[in-house]
């Protein structure tokens, strides 16, 4: 099992990509106050 990240943002706006290996990567917008998380075996950008 791999830790994955927990992401918190405090302010501003923006947009996220995240994948693994040669699956299709998810986009999503976050705001102030999201809350998400990158699986330990995923990439973001």
């Amino acid at each position: 099992m791999t830790v994955g990240e927990v992401v918190y943002v405090l302010q501003g706006r923006g947009l996220a990509s995240v994948w693994a290996g040669d699956r299709a990567k998810k986009i999503f917008e976050w705001q102030s106050h999201s809350m998400f998380l990158i699986p330990g075996d995923y990439h973001s950008q």
